[in-house]
């Protein structure tokens, strides 16, 4: 660390402090020599509080821990309990409705695994600081919450991105707030149920644009990937499948499928949907051998227990297609693909996204035995009937965009394939995020594109 970096640091710090001085003076109307009263009776108490720290800290920035804990104790509950809650989310990218969800969402909410006392406590709290914010009718009361909002700011202690309507608080500020954290295992917890709550397991194009922003606060609040409860394991693994971090929803996925086996059996619905979501990341991570082994061991108990025309059969029988395609056993593919859309297009309706995906897995296995017409035929189909059914920007949209890509691309239409490719490549990068492995494949797919047509292959 450079000297200039060093002094930048604290004149950082002590702005910071100037700043939260002056927004208290000017909330409580003090006055200066009032505060520095208060100042230098707060920091002794501090100090002797923490005086083995002392010399791990330096001089700024106790003067900022100094400020900052007496505008902290003159919060209402509300409010130092949400900064608490911030303190193990990301400080950056908090949105109103990540609580708002959650609110929403407490009416509907059944656990589904049995809890510790720890994780009843942590439900009790979550539920009575969300119900806060609740109207005797159960909505979202904004009012409340802006006026918590409004008084955390009135002092500093949080800004607001009034472009992009998020919260973020200062670093400094977060890393502090967990010294005044009585309880960090329930509030830790807390905080895990809030924001499990807040992730609705739909697919519109809204909920996967959503369960993005959600992503640094899940990878802040599961430090690593472990899930201190059970029910928010099982809500949460799907930000990491949406945001393509496989090696973390496979941890979340195994915790959850194995405690669905002790609890509810090992050929309860919910477990086998378990067992295939589990199966789909091995696919998604080349594991294909796992994956097959687990997709035939649900395919034929959902075909015993549930029925051979049941939607979550037919879906991992559409699953196994598609790892059957992944290693090469084309016609085994095509057998299973054309059985499944068919009786999809007769159970679900021929718009259903289960009944398109299933065409798209048709076509795909067209397009790699060579029967490029077919396969474009369709592909025009499915990706038109998305684009009306799903929205143009969706995950499944897009998917059905760059494979007919692909087949112009085989095609030799390279202009057509080319139109497709940058608009799937721009819009991936605006729905899934610029580093999803679906946006650096189109990414891919596109240089290499460019590549053949400059060497005259396409």
């Amino acid at each position: 660390m450079t000297l200039s970096t060093t002094i930048e640091q604290e004149l950082g710090y002590l702005a910071l402090a100037v700043v939260q001085a002056g927004a208290y003076i000017s909330t409580s109307e003090c006055g200066l020599g009032r505060y520095l009263e208060m100042y230098k009776e707060r920091r002794g108490e501090l100090l002797e509080a923490y005086g083995d720290q002392i010399q791990k800290i330096d001089e700024y920035k106790w003067t900022v821990y100094t400020t900052w804990a007496i505008s902290f104790e003159q919060l209402t509950p509300q409010a130092t309990t949400f900064l608490k809650i911030c303190a193990f989310l990301h400080h950056d990218g908090i949105s109103e409705a990540i609580f708002q969800k959650a609110a929403s969402n407490l009416t509907t909410y059944v656990p589904r695994f049995p809890a510790t006392e720890q994780d009843s406590d942590a439900r009790r709290v979550a539920r009575d600081f969300l119900n806060w914010f609740r109207t005797t009718e159960g909505l979202w009361d904004m009012q409340k919450f802006l006026k918590m909002i409004i008084e955390i700011r009135s002092y500093s202690l949080i800004d607001f991105d009034k472009e992009n309507q998020l919260y973020s608080v200062h670093p400094l500020v977060h890393a502090w707030t967990l010294t005044m954290v009585s309880n960090v295992a329930l509030t830790h917890t807390c905080t895990q149920i809030i924001l499990s709550l807040s992730c609705d397991w739909e697919f519109k194009l809204e909920d996967y644009m959503f369960r993005r922003t959600l992503l640094p606060h899940v990878d802040s609040v599961l430090r690593g990937g472990t899930a201190t409860v059970l029910d928010v394991a099982d809500r949460l693994q799907l930000v990491y499948v949406d945001s393509g971090r496989w090696q973390e929803a496979e941890k979340l996925q195994i915790m959850v499928m194995e405690a669905m086996k002790h609890v509810f059996g090992e050929e309860h619905p919910d477990t086998l949907m378990c067992m295939d979501n589990l199966a789909s990341t091995y696919q998604n991570r080349g594991r294909r051998k796992e994956a097959e082994v687990l997709q035939v061991l649900v395919m034929e108990t959902r075909k015993r227990v549930l029925g051979e025309e049941h939607p979550d059969t037919l879906t991992g029988i559409a699953n196994l297609v598609s790892t059957y395609l992944t290693r090469g056993r084309w016609k085994e593919a095509e057998v299973l693909q054309v059985l499944v859309m068919e009786t999809m297009k007769r159970v679900l309706g021929e718009e259903h996204p289960h009944t398109l995906m299933g065409m798209a897995n048709l076509a795909s296995t067209y397009r790699i035995q060579g029967r490029r017409k077919e396969a474009e035929v369709l592909q025009v189909l499915v990706m038109e009937t998305m684009k009306r059914v799903l929205g143009e920007e969706h995950p499944h949209t897009l998917t059905g965009m760059a494979n007919l890509a692909s087949t112009y691309q085989k095609q030799g239409r390279w202009k057509e394939a080319e139109v497709l490719q940058v608009l799937v490549v721009e819009r991936r990068k605006c729905v899934l995020g610029e580093e999803h492995p679906h946006t650096l494949a189109s990414i891919h797919n596109l240089e290499y594109l460019h590549q053949n047509r400059n060497q005259g292959n396409l």
